[in-house]
């Protein structure tokens, strides 16, 4: 794991790059704030891992564990409390789910066979979820009184009273902290800090990045962030993805043949794809992809079909180098 430090330098070096008139100062990724390497003294920038710790688990990757960045402490604290916290949340309840259970307490309804009013409690647990349950309902016991906490005794009364092997509807409702619209920005914010990761300044602070910055930064505001949603378009979205499941986050760009659809990026990890807007000089990109073997002979086919060209990219900006990702992204030849 690098230091601030080292962290600091390296983003700074990328960025005097691309701007040789900056100053020594780093510029978060998120807000674009700029801090001087004292900031690190005053602990206003930490290390922001770019996948959260349950992505990481789940997914077992040694390379998602490596991918950090540098960030101001305020939008990794943020984001972290918020669309990391969904994002992790929503895997979590995926994952139960998958097992016939549930996540966390969900305080469910059980309507008896004989048509009684519902009784309600606070379940810590179901087991093997299907059409019927055939294993278990859990509850928290309290030692001192006996009885379930966070639950009306009378309700559970109520509930032990029923006869054995009587069978009841049971209506659970979503977790109550589970906010999918968050989830979503979850994911969107750790693929922007994955192109970063990729490609540095030089691709994130261009202006066809903003209206993801834009979206980021809503989700950072509570009145807001309630109502957000992910934009609908070619080159900036989510999808949810039932046919693949990677191990590994992968990034790299999406080249349509249909002439209409723009070019963009796209970042896959587990069975997520995020579209992310892409800029570039065009000839310089369309000499990259036909001097790959086999392309330039292909091309001509493809062209005009519902199909499209992927190239995945492996370098990153945390081991500063100038590669040909930076000319396709405007670097000028000259210098």
């Amino acid at each position: 794991m690098p230091s601030l430090e080292t962290l600091f330098r390296n983003h700074l070096s990328d960025l005097k790059i691309v701007n040789p008139n900056t100053g020594d100062t780093f510029s978060c990724p998120i807000c674009s704030q700029t801090f001087t390497i004292e900031a690190i003294g005053k602990e206003e920038l930490s290390i922001g891992d770019v996948w959260p710790a349950y992505i990481r688990e789940k997914s077992g990757s040694q390379i998602a564990s490596q991918q950090v960045v540098l960030l101001c402490k305020k939008c990794n604290s943020t984001a972290g409390s918020r669309g990391d916290r969904q994002m992790q949340l929503r895997e979590q309840i995926k994952d139960a789910e998958k097992d016939g259970t549930i996540y966390g307490e969900r305080r469910v309804q059980i309507i008896p066979s004989s048509g009684e009013t519902p009784i309600v409690l606070s379940t810590t647990g179901i087991l093997n979820i299907g059409d019927t349950i055939t294993g278990q309902i859990t509850f928290e016991l309290d030692k001192s009184t006996g009885k379930w906490k966070r639950n009306n005794p009378e309700a559970q009364e109520r509930f032990l009273s029923l006869e054995t092997g009587e069978s009841f509807a049971l209506i659970i409702p979503p977790h109550h902290e589970l906010k999918p619209n968050l989830s979503e920005v979850g994911w969107i914010t750790s693929a922007y800090l994955f192109a970063f990761y990729t490609f540095g300044y030089r691709y994130i602070f261009h202006p066809s990045l903003d209206i993801v910055r834009e979206y980021i930064l809503k989700s950072f505001d509570d009145l807001e962030s309630a109502s957000l949603e992910v934009p609908k378009l070619d080159n900036f979205g989510l999808t949810e993805c039932k046919e693949h499941n990677l191990e590994n986050p992968e990034i790299g760009i999406i080249i349509p043949t249909d002439r209409k659809t723009p070019i963009h990026i796209q970042v896959s990890f587990l069975d997520y794809h995020i579209r992310l807007p892409f800029h570039f000089v065009p000839h310089i990109l369309q000499a990259m992809i036909l001097s790959v073997p086999g392309v330039a002979d292909k091309f001509p086919e493809i062209l005009g079909t519902e199909t499209y060209l992927y190239s995945p990219i492996t370098c990153n900006k945390s081991d500063m180098h100038v590669c040909k990702w930076d000319y396709v992204l405007g670097k000028s030849i000259a210098n």
